[in-house]
């Protein structure tokens, strides 16, 4: 049987809630076990605040994978599940990969969207106008391009998992569908014909890249006018239990990395 919807979000998420730095620790104990490197990176302007990630490379990696996580605050099961893939050690090594689990940590601590500034984060990839954003991307400035990029969500409205995919206008290549069938096995997906204005099919969002379609660029856009082909932001519903949400998009991002050379 499927889990049911917990009732909780009403006009947002109303759901559990973490601590992230608490979270964090967890990965940073074992991360150098098991051949990751931590790196915390201070935000000058916010003492006391930081962004940590987490990078594992090999001498000659089959693809090089970025994946972030808790852009939004009110978004934990997408912290969680991408520490707990660090944690369990759960992630192909077959891959160089660096991994962001908690961009905006000072919205996460309150349970809200945006930062305490009222900025959200996930609008700021073309002016980059926040210090959470311009410290992310000088770090990985000269890791460009990815060969496969994943944003880990969530999203109070849904009823089931969903996810957009943004389609390079060379290659057309996908691998959206193959997720959301791995996916399929584990959790409900969303069935409406548009989501967030878009239309939708069996959960799977899909657009050609356009730079000029958007003047508040996603982060997803940002990593696709760097030349990265696979771009997909993973979408789980937020109104079921924590740990659910947590092993579905650990499934997807599992899944990703499956159909990446497949």
């Amino acid at each position: 049987m499927p889990p049911n919807r917990l009732g909780l979000n009403h006009e947002g998420y109303g759901g559990a809630r973490i601590d992230p730095s608490t979270e964090l620790a967890k990965a940073i104990k074992v991360a150098h076990q098991q051949g990751w490197i931590h790196r915390r990176l201070p935000l000058p302007s916010l003492p006391g605040i930081a962004l940590d990630y987490f990078e594992r490379g090999l001498t000659a990696p089959k693809a090089s994978v970025f994946i972030s996580a808790g852009i939004h605050g009110d978004e934990p099961a997408s912290t969680l599940a991408l520490i707990q893939l660090i944690a369990d050690d759960l992630l192909n090594k077959s891959y160089h990969y660096v991994l962001f689990p908690c961009l905006n940590p000072r919205g996460m601590s309150v349970g809200q969207r945006q930062t305490p500034d009222g900025a959200d984060l996930n609008r700021d990839y073309l002016h980059q106008l926040t210090e959470e954003v311009r410290t992310q991307l000088a770090s990985i400035d000269s890791m460009h391009p990815f060969d496969l990029a994943l944003f880990l969500h969530e999203d109070w409205e849904a009823n089931g998992f969903y996810l957009y995919e943004l389609l390079d206008k060379e290659s057309q290549s996908s691998i959206g569908d193959g997720i959301l069938n791995e996916v399929a096995r584990h959790a409900p997906l969303e069935m409406a014909t548009v989501i967030d204005g878009r239309e939708a099919s069996n959960g799977l969002i899909q657009a050609p890249f356009d730079p000029c379609s958007r003047h508040d660029w996603p982060e997803a856009f940002y990593f696709m006018n760097r030349g990265t082909p696979h771009c997909l932001t993973l979408e789980a519903p937020s109104d079921f239990e924590l740990k659910h949400r947590v092993h579905w998009l650990q499934v997807g991002v599992r899944a990703a990395l499956e159909q990446l050379h497949t």
